[in-house]
């Protein structure tokens, strides 16, 4: 048996800041042959392109192979004076970390050690599939991009952005002489076969459509300006290497940018003077080129709003907006942006998420002090005293929701006195949720292909003697069925495509390891 099994990955990059905040609540941390088995077709599991775990999508990139053999990948010398930043590939082969040892930074790769630097920036950044990394060393006064361990250039100052989707470009900040600042795109690790004009003082980082053709990027002179700040937001088409869009905004605070699973469309917001506006792309897509179809600014009839997501089909636009002190979910279809409609009031409203079938809005809601989970316009319990620290997982799919919840503690993030829940219902009937067994700490549920369980990481004991471990639980009942080895740090679970084992990885003192547990 090779030990391995088939699943698919892909590049929804957007779609990762919540997922992100996770790692404030870090819980960290056979031979017989048969064949490769694939995934479900509605909704495979896919590398959520950050290092952080898996999510569900339609919109399939290529294969990878995920170990599920047990390997202890690495083990950190003891002469190293520090280490950290350690990041598992999705395929379980290898693991990165950065470390110092007498004064030189370096980052290793299983056990092999990199070029010794005099600083490396925390900011280390992988491809999709976690194969990939890309670095800023600094030595003798130079600043050197890396990328797979190769210097590829030297600035006076740069900071690697995102991967493409299919992990081939990188897109950096870098800047140059009299503080000029602009983005650059590098092929393959060996060259720069892009770099945007200059700005003065700000930049936005780099997002990558999810197909992999855009590139949507914002610079601007704004900085220690108090009028007439200027922003550009431009869409750089990645084939042809032409802006194709190119806006100027005077004194508008710009938002993040959202895009439709195919690519063909794109939002994002702009505030000014206590009022809030949509801009609203069309791109036609094709082999030759990406031009934009249409562009539309549209004013809401709100002078707070946030969080703005385009639906995957890119035909419902979901955002919070606040009128008198109450916040609301508005949902409005992507030809009538303005004409949304409000789902409150809530005291609160957090990580607001569409479910795979982009007919479902899925959020955490505040009324009276507690929180409780909302599918479309149908609540859950009002059960719990902390929620909402990233969106609700879907099931592949579609027809369970799972998220972690907090009851018996303070609203601070800061007071950790409460317990943790990992819950689950039925995505049209939340109100009939199922809760597994308490814990210090749950994060990052991942369900099983079948969506009979889901996998997550558990946290027990306080931070400094914390117990961390691989939970498995029943969907149906959230009865918990397995915990995995106890170890010093774990990393989010992997199912395999049967449904059968969970793969993650773990710190276990110095040995960083590729685990398996099986069902």
């Amino acid at each position: 048996m090779d030990g391995k099994t088939r699943i698919n990955i892909a590049g929804k990059m957007f779609l990762l800041a919540p997922l992100l905040l996770l790692l404030l609540f870090a819980v960290s941390g056979c031979e017989r042959k048969s064949p490769p088995q694939k995934a479900p077709e509605k909704a495979k599991p896919v590398w959520d392109g950050t290092g952080e775990g898996f999510r569900t999508s339609r919109n399939d990139r290529k294969e990878i192979e995920i170990t599920l053999k047990e390997t202890k990948l690495a083990a950190i010398p003891e002469d190293y004076d520090k280490w950290g930043n350690i990041s598992f590939s999705a395929d379980g082969q290898q693991v990165f970390y950065k470390a110092i040892k007498r004064g030189k930074n370096f980052i290793v790769v299983n056990d092999k050690t990199g070029k010794f630097y005099d600083a490396i920036n925390d900011l280390i950044v992988f491809s999709p599939d976690g194969k990939r990394v890309a670095y800023d060393g600094k030595r003798g006064g130079k600043e050197y991009l890396v990328i797979d361990g190769k210097e590829v250039k030297s600035f006076d100052d740069v900071a690697p952005g995102p991967f493409s989707p299919d992990g081939h470009l990188v897109a950096c900040q870098v800047e140059g002489k009299e503080d000029k600042k602009w983005f650059i795109i590098v092929s393959g690790g060996e060259k720069e076969i892009y770099r945007s004009q200059a700005f003065p003082d700000t930049f936005r980082y780099p997002v990558f459509s999810p197909d992999g053709r855009l590139l949507v990027f914002e610079m601007g002179d704004d900085k220690m300006k108090i009028e007439n700040k200027k922003r550009t937001v431009f869409f750089l088409d990645v084939s042809t290497k032409k802006i194709i869009k190119e806006r100027l905004y005077t004194d508008y605070q710009t938002g993040k940018i959202s895009f439709s699973s195919d690519s063909s469309r794109a939002v994002y917001d702009i505030q000014k003077e206590g009022k809030s506006f949509l801009v609203l792309l069309d791109f036609a897509l094709n082999v030759a080129d990406s031009t934009l179809r249409e562009e539309r600014k549209i004013e809401l009839p709100y002078a707070a709003t946030v969080n703005f997501i385009l639906s995957p089909d890119g035909k419902k636009i979901i955002y919070i907006a606040t009128k008198e002190g109450k916040q609301y979910l508005v949902v409005s279809p992507w030809e009538s942006p303005a004409q949304g409609k409000e789902r409150g009031p809530y005291e609160a409203i957090a990580s607001p998420v569409f479910g795979p079938d982009s007919t479902t809005a899925v959020y955490y809601a505040m009324k009276n002090g507690k929180w409780r989970i909302v599918v479309g316009n149908k609540e859950g319990g009002a059960n719990y005293d902390r929620g909402g620290n990233a969106p609700s997982v879907f099931s592949p799919d579609g027809a369970k929701i799972a998220w972690p919840a907090m009851k018996g503690g303070h609203q601070d993030r800061r007071m950790m006195d409460g317990k943790w829940f990992m819950v689950v219902s039925s995505a049209g009937k939340p109100a009939a949720a199922k809760e597994s067994a308490a814990y210090d700490m749950v994060v990052t549920p991942v369900f099983s292909p079948d969506g009979k369980y889901i996998a997550y990481r558990a946290r027990t004991g306080t931070m400094e003697k914390a117990k961390r471990f691989i939970v498995i639980a029943n969907t149906e009942t959230g009865k918990v069925i397995k915990e995995g080895h106890v170890s010093d740090e774990v990393w989010p679970p992997v199912w395999s495509a049967d449904g059968k084992a969970v793969a993650y990885g773990a710190r276990i003192g110095r040995e960083l390891w590729w685990k398996v547990e099986k069902l």
